[in-house]
């Protein structure tokens, strides 16, 4: 990433910010993860860059890093509308957050309560995804009351 770009990014964030939006820099990149890796040779080079190793790399794979990749944006988030009478009839995206949760850790942490209710105060929905009893996915609809009691449901 350019000074440039990171310039911009910047300043949007500031910007949007100043605004009331919220938003996150979605960090996107490619490049090869190693899940295996050998040292099959190491010799030093007397006093010159100290010891060189020379590694085998077993297994790499191609991998996208960040979110909706490809085509993701670089700054991802929300931002409050309001509606008046005149935008009757349009269409409005809504941001939606999902968290899934599994056996042992059924429980949102005080964080992800916190991040719930920022994303409910802004017009936004947020989501908790169990399984049920037959193993299906079941999309709870978190309330602001609910993230206070601690009951998470509507």
């Amino acid at each position: 990433m350019s000074s440039a770009h990171t310039t911009v990014l910047r300043e949007a964030l500031v910007s949007a910010s100043m605004q009331g939006w919220r938003l996150a820099i979605n960090s996107i990149a490619e490049g090869y993860m190693i899940p295996k890796r050998q040292i099959i040779n190491e010799y030093d080079t007397s006093g010159r860059n100290g010891v060189h190793k020379i590694i085998e790399v077993i297994d790499p794979r191609w991998q996208s890093f960040g979110l909706f990749v490809p085509g993701g944006f670089d700054l991802l988030g929300w931002q409050t509308i309001i509606i008046t009478p005149d935008m009757v009839g349009a269409k409005l995206a809504v941001f939606t957050a999902v968290d899934a949760k599994t056996k042992g850790y059924a429980d949102l942490s005080d964080e992800q309560k916190n991040f719930a209710g920022l994303v409910l105060n802004a017009g936004g929905l947020p989501y908790r995804a169990d399984l049920d009893e037959d193993e299906r996915v079941k999309l709870t609809l978190l309330s602001r009351a609910g993230l206070a009691s601690g009951k998470l449901e509507i």
